[in-house]
């Protein structure tokens, strides 16, 4: 099938007991001096590794996706939810694009490869990238940690009187809380 390019900072979510994964977004180089500069290229494709259980022999697909799909990220978490009477859902939160870090979620229902956003109720966590998530039970995502701003007049990455981001962000050690089922941040 068709293969990712190289990269990095991307999500690999175990669909469970189908043997199948799914690879979100990531960054890559493009530059033509890899050891020297850094050009990042951000994706938000979605491919399917499928693998055929203790044999070594797997295959890559790319799936057409519809709806509304996070924009290209890097540094995001993604988990897997299986809602009652539905597919399995792969949910993308957060991470980092070009600009600032990200705080938005959303859902990829498996069965039909259709992206939707998520808007749940409750105060939500601060935007973060680097962070760490995992479900807790059938419906509850916990979010952990992370590089979160370290003020409301800082939101892009850089600038260029703070070249080293130190002023800009800080690592963040809240635990969060996101009802599934509900559509809610505890």
């Amino acid at each position: 099938g068709m293969v990712p390019c190289p990269r990095m900072c991307h999500s690999f979510t175990n669909l469970g007991s189908s043997g199948t994964v799914v690879l979100f977004g990531g960054v890559a180089n493009k530059s033509d001096s890899p050891e020297r500069i850094f050009r990042p290229d951000y994706y938000n494709d979605v491919y399917y590794l499928a693998l055929k259980g203790g044999t070594g022999i797997y295959n890559w697909s790319k799936p057409e996706c519809t709806g509304t799909a996070p924009c290209p990220r890097e540094s995001h978490t993604s988990v897997v939810y299986k809602p009652e009477g539905r597919a399995q859902m792969v949910i993308v939160y957060g991470g980092k694009d070009e600009r600032r870090r990200l705080g938005d979620i959303f859902s990829l229902d498996t069965g039909t490869n259709t992206w939707t956003e998520l808007k749940p109720l409750g105060v939500p966590p601060l935007h973060r990238s680097l962070h760490s998530a995992v479900m807790i039970s059938e419906t509850k995502m916990v979010v952990l940690g992370g590089l979160v701003q370290r003020s409301e007049k800082f939101d892009k990455l850089m600038d260029n009187h703070c070249p080293t981001g130190k002023q800009i962000w800080q690592a963040d050690d809240s635990v969060r809380i996101l009802d599934l089922a509900a559509d809610e941040w505890l």
